[in-house]
């Protein structure tokens, strides 16, 4: 699904200038089409997802590239937390009444895996509701 700057600026919560900035550094792939009509794609949405949430847990940009640029960036995390040690945790609606909360640079998942975990629980979630139903 293509999107435009502000849709994108809403979706992510991001200003658009933030966003314009994040793609001069490199940090998110340029928009396709021309100025005025340039659309960003759901690669965009999980760039600017994944910069936004490693500027959160207080990582500079220059960082950030610096793991972008790995094949499978992960997060730079404590294998095991300590008493006073911070981490990022995601809160991921599954379904109506279940939420998912995790820590996935802990759990050593990248954004596909978490995607076929979302859609594993929610086909699982689906199965229970229908056998309840009978």
């Amino acid at each position: 699904m293509p999107y435009s700057l502000d849709q994108l600026a809403t979706l992510t919560d991001l200003p658009k200038r933030t966003i314009r900035y994040y793609m001069h550094k490199g940090l998110v792939a340029r928009p396709e089409g021309a100025r005025k009509t340039a659309t960003y794609t759901e690669q965009h949405l999980e760039q600017l997802m994944l910069v936004k949430k490693w500027k959160q847990a207080g990582l500079n940009l220059e960082r950030i590239g610096e793991l972008l640029q790995q094949e499978t960036p992960e997060m730079p995390l404590a294998p095991s937390q300590q008493v006073g040690e911070t981490s990022l945790v995601q809160r991921i609606f599954v379904s109506e009444g279940v939420t998912l909360e995790l820590d996935p640079a802990r759990a050593k998942l990248d954004q596909a895996s978490l995607r076929n975990l979302i859609n594993g629980l929610n086909q699982l979630l689906n199965q229970v509701q229908e056998s309840k139903d009978e």
